[in-house]
């Protein structure tokens, strides 16, 4: 059976940009005793692409610009990056919308989602915002909540879903 991924992005260095890759560490155990894999992959966004190979659906915590309030959570599918983004969705090196665009054409049956965090600062930092620091447990809960959700899916369940959302369309 393939597992699912769940993977940390971000900068440690850049205050709240390092929020995907606490989450996900502090989650890995969680994660894995669900059936997903956890990865960090901080600001090697093309860390993300190698690591498709056999996935069903690769699952991405980061810091995004939403342009909600700091420490906000959303989840969307990854086909929405593009329309959702600046010219940079995220502060990495490969950028985060750049590195889904690639994943996408490289391996198009696996289901990309993103679970977003509003940050309240980028800045060169390595400690959250306050905004951020007194949210931290809170965030962590609605993130692990949602991922929860996200990773008792089963691949039969999608099966069943993914007509009705084409239907839609």
């Amino acid at each position: 059976m393939m597992r699912d991924l769940v993977a940390g992005a971000g900068s440690p260095l850049r205050a709240d940009d390092g929020l995907g890759v606490r989450l996900v560490n502090d989650l890995a155990t969680w994660i894995e005793e669900r059936g997903g894999d956890a990865r960090d992959i901080g600001t090697d966004a093309c860390a993300l692409v190698a690591e498709l190979e056999e996935r069903r659906r690769v699952i991405i915590i980061d810091a995004v610009e939403m342009e909600l309030s700091p420490g906000d959570v959303r989840v969307f599918d990854a086909e929405c990056v593009p329309q959702c983004s600046t010219p940079m969705l995220s502060g990495h090196e490969f950028d985060l919308a750049s590195a889904v665009t690639l994943a996408r054409k490289l391996h198009p049956d696996v289901r990309i989602e993103i679970v977003g965090i509003q940050p309240a600062s980028v800045e060169r930092e390595r400690r959250f915002s306050p905004e951020i620091a007194a949210r931290y447990f809170a965030i962590r809960k609605e993130v692990k909540n949602r991922l929860g959700v996200m990773l008792a899916r089963t691949e039969e369940a999608e099966r069943l879903v993914k007509p009705v959302q084409e239907e839609r369309r």
